[in-house]
């Protein structure tokens, strides 16, 4: 069985993951963890799988560079030896960095108004 704390996390973009890996078992034998990585954007970038089983934590440095959020999936498998435990998946919420198109210019002279302005991304 495989713990990971926090098990669900939101970041933003260019921000690390941080998530722990643990299990409650003990025995003889250390326990380790594989992963697979996958996400629901092309847009974000920065994850990958880990089939060594030597870390026991996730540590990533994710980049979303779309206008809205995504997700990338984690499916941890803690090994005893040559078994391998039930995975679990851990869901990363990656927010993108605010964006904002460039407005035009104004002159304005005293008392006038200004022309509306309407951002948009």
């Amino acid at each position: 069985e495989v713990e990971a704390t926090p098990f669900s996390e939101v970041i933003c973009s260019g921000e690390a993951t941080s998530i722990q890996l643990s299990s409650p078992t003990t025995g003889t034998e250390p326990i380790t963890y594989s992963w697979t990585a996958t996400a629901s954007s092309e847009d974000i970038t920065g994850f990958s799988g880990h089939t060594d089983k030597t870390l026991s934590e996730i540590t990533q440095e994710l980049t979303n560079s779309g206008t809205s959020p995504g997700v990338v999936s984690y499916t941890i498998t803690p090994h005893i030896g040559d078994c391998s435990g039930t995975p679990i998946t851990v869901d990363v919420t990656v927010n993108p960095s605010g964006q904002v198109e460039a407005i035009a210019d104004q002159v304005v002279c005293t008392g006038g108004d200004t022309e509306e302005v309407v951002f948009s991304t």
